[in-house]
């Protein structure tokens, strides 16, 4: 279920709010760096006008002093407003990246069971940044280009508001041509974003499966698959940046036929005296400068319409609400102390059914084995046991309470899961036991890995519970990587054990050994 979308940059903008005041303090460096660009032309207008045709000595030593303080100010005021916006971008990709992650672990499984890793993390990294892109680069220069196009065209109107008129009647023409080549800009941009996450996903799967790919001797072919998907993606950045290339140098041939027209115009009234030269002068330059911005503001839109086709992407994610929540005044179990019941419970992927009616209980203190083959719904039952999923017909009652109506976090504190799939993290072996009880004691994190028949091969480890496992626990064969499991859950002191084929790679005196141990209320796929 997912929200209707706001509008992007006010959303990008509520994350710039509490950092309103160096927001403000950029502004108006912003501010002064637009109006010095014009402070300058009129330096110029005086240079000519009162100084070199009047050969005043006292002015030119005033200008010179003058246009050194200008350049002074504009650039301080042109580092503040870089490093303020670059630091805001930087604060506000933080606050949504760190949102975005902690989003994602809100949501249900069947958002994950959806989507590819590596489209995620391509969001999580690559969208961001491009993001960040926008927040410290196109939104302080459009402040600022704008502040002086509204200066110059200012300027300019004060010096010959017949040649402002005329120098601007191309404006239309540019910005029509501008939002065109931006709506184009946009629709390239999401495709680019697109292809970057079918990249990632690739690289994603293959690293994490390189075992398989070398057991299948599938290297060329992986290889291959990922040089035709960077073709397709080295396509799409090719013609975004061919749309984006074309912006300026457009707006400068346009503007060029108005350039040369008000060359022979203003020319003119030089000549009949209509205006001075030092007013002319300093029109030229401040038309000359004038579409300088107008050009920069042409090349922003690119940056913009690719901030905002991620960010359709990063909000997608945010914007999408989890499947499995807690009903209003859910209620919260304390402990386990009857029985679990399934009744007449079913449940399908999509439009296949995995479970059907399905009945049984289990009470506490008894060990219960489900038996049946690969894809009979094993698995599945331990995942809606822990509200992972929510049943299509029937319920499951703990201790006669729907778990539909049970708090979370009370439910899933009962549990202690190993999967069937061994899930380690790239950290010592003693946080990983202890992950989910991190205020353990060092005796309970080793009674823990005792029970599970794991103290012994963990002490013998170059650095014992102090040994990093590494990167899904390749260093570690698949006996030990259960029983490290095992005593994670086993640290935990849940009141229901599920061990989903948890067992499977151990030799039968280890398993032996382990299920001796094991004195918890149990379900044992």
């Amino acid at each position: 279920m997912k929200r209707k979308f706001k509008g992007i940059y006010p959303r990008l903008l509520s994350f710039v709010k509490p950092y309103w005041k160096k927001f403000a303090l950029a502004l108006i460096c912003m501010i002064i760096v637009g109006g010095l660009s014009a402070a300058f032309l009129w330096v110029i207008k005086d240079m000519v006008d009162k100084v070199l045709l009047a050969k005043n000595m006292l002015m030119l030593s005033l200008i010179t002093i003058f246009i050194i303080g200008i350049y002074f100010f504009q650039g301080l005021s042109d580092y503040g407003q870089k490093y303020l916006m670059h630091w805001i971008g930087q604060k506000v990709v933080f606050d949504i990246r760190n949102k975005l992650y902690s989003h994602l672990q809100k949501l249900s499984l069947q958002f994950f069971s959806r989507r590819r890793v590596g489209e995620l993390i391509s969001r999580i990294t690559s969208d961001i940044t491009t993001m960040q892109e926008a927040l410290s680069r196109a939104i302080g220069d459009i402040v600022k280009e704008g502040v002086t196009v509204i200066a110059l065209t200012s300027l300019l109107f004060y010096f010959d508001w017949q040649l402002a008129l005329i120098s601007l009647s191309i404006l239309p023409f540019v910005l029509k041509l501008t939002t065109e080549l931006s709506q184009r800009l946009r629709k390239t941009s999401r495709k680019v974003r697109k292809k970057m996450a079918t990249l990632t996903s690739i690289l994603q799967e293959t690293l994490s499966g390189i075992r398989i790919v070398k057991a299948f001797s599938m290297e060329d072919y992986e290889a291959e698959k990922f040089r035709n998907r960077n073709k397709e993606f080295f396509a799409a950045e090719i013609h975004s940046r061919q749309i984006s290339s074309l912006i300026s140098p457009l707006i400068g041939f346009i503007s060029s036929f108005g350039i040369a027209f008000i060359v022979w115009y203003g020319g003119r009234r030089v000549i009949q005296g209509a205006m001075t030269p030092g007013e002319f002068i300093a029109f030229m330059g401040g038309l000359l400068s004038l579409y300088r911005p107008l050009s920069r503001l042409g090349d922003l839109s690119s940056i913009t319409q690719q901030a905002l086709a991620s960010g359709e992407r990063v909000f997608e994610i945010l914007d999408t609400l989890p499947d499995i929540t807690n009903i209003p005044n859910a209620f919260f179990l304390s402990g386990f102390r009857d029985k679990i019941v399934f009744e007449s419970v079913s449940f399908k992927y999509d439009e296949e059914i995995i479970l059907k009616d399905i009945n049984f209980q289990v009470k506490r203190g008894e060990m219960v084995a489900l038996v049946g083959p690969s894809g009979a719904g094993k698995t599945t039952i331990v995942n809606l046991l822990a509200r992972f999923y929510d049943p299509h017909k029937g319920r499951i009652l703990i201790d006669d309470k729907d778990i539909r109506k049970v708090d979370l976090n009370s439910l899933r504190k009962l549990l202690g899961i190993v999967t069937q799939d061994t899930i380690l993290f790239n950290d010592t072996i003693r946080n990983n036991i202890a992950y989910g009880n991190p205020q353990a004691t060092e005796q309970q994190i080793i009674q823990a890995a005792k029970v599970a028949n794991a103290h012994d091969f963990i002490i013998k480890m170059k650095n014992g519970y102090d040994t990093y496992i590494e990167e899904r626990g390749e260093r570690l064969s698949g006996g030990q990587q259960q029983r490290i499991a095992i005593a994670r859950a086993l640290l935990k002191n849940p009141s229901i054990l599920i061990l989903d084929e948890a067992t499977s790679e151990m030799d039968s005196e280890s398993e032996a050994l382990v299920q001796e141990a094991l004195n918890l209320s149990l379900i044992h796929i």
